[in-house]
């Protein structure tokens, strides 16, 4: 768990931390007590960036992310608080030689095996409640679950609307890129479970979502949590900016604001 604190007044932020940061990799997550959570963002301007959950962001450590960006940011400085924060997210999303092609289709099927497993497993937990009660179970019912639980997750999905910064059609594109692999994917997780063509494409339609929306309840165990704060150039007061970061998939960062203080 970790622990942040940040204060404000009218002239001044201070930010505070604890040491404790989780890698997170092939095996079971790995905690660390002794890791620096707190940068400056900039050498010369009154910005610091605060990290929590993740110590590092598709494989790269933040520290090294961050010494990157603050040497290409150099002199720059910006109006606002928030501009740092979106210059941050632009300098992720070209950042091309810290995450080439291979590490961003990685990221996308891991991300698509993992909820593909969740889905999975809330069918044999529904399985294992409906077989206390009946005590077996027949080809139609267990038909039934499994449409009922993808269908659930179907709508979950599909009624939650893309976030800003990414298209509509976005989903699209994942599909096309990968869409041999997802359909394989499918077949190997549900092999012994009843599947009909339309499950198969509300399972597809689903996994192609995961990089564009954030339904009410769904959290990526990878994802990394930063806290921008300081001064813009026009800022009377300090700000602080904390967004939500998941990974990149198709040169888009899944990210969200969390709050602007």
């Amino acid at each position: 768990m970790t622990a942040e604190i940040a204060i404000l007044n009218k002239e001044a932020i201070a930010l505070a931390s604890d040491s404790a940061v989780t890698l997170s990799g092939d095996s079971s997550p790995k905690i660390f007590t002794s890791a620096n959570k707190l940068f400056s963002l900039s050498k010369y301007h009154p910005v610091g960036i605060m990290l929590y959950q993740n110590a590092s962001f598709m494989g790269v450590p933040w520290e090294v992310i961050i010494k990157l960006y603050r040497n290409k940011l150099g002199l720059t400085k910006f109006d606002k608080l928030e501009d740092y924060s979106e210059n941050f997210i632009r300098f992720l999303e070209g950042a091309n030689s810290l995450f080439p092609a291979k590490i961003k289709d990685t990221y996308v099927i891991e991300t698509i095996l993992n909820y593909l497993l969740y889905i999975r497993s809330d069918i044999i937990k529904r399985l294992e409640k409906r077989i206390e009660i009946e005590k077996e179970l027949t080809d139609e019912s267990i038909h039934k679950i499994v449409v009922n639980v993808i269908n659930s997750h179907y709508n979950m999905w599909n009624e939650t609307e893309n976030i800003a910064s990414i298209p509509e059609s976005y989903w699209e594109e994942i599909h096309k890129k990968h869409g041999d692999k997802i359909k394989e994917l499918i077949q190997d997780t549900f092999e012994k479970l009843p599947l009909s063509e339309k499950c198969e494409k509300c399972l597809e339609r689903i996994v192609c979502s995961l990089f564009s929306k954030f339904p009410s309840g769904i959290q990526n165990p990878s994802f990394s949590g930063i806290v921008i704060a300081g001064f813009g150039e026009l800022d009377t007061f300090p700000v602080l900016d904390e967004l939500y970061l998941e990974g990149i998939a198709h040169d888009k960062l899944k990210y969200k604001r969390l709050r602007t203080t």
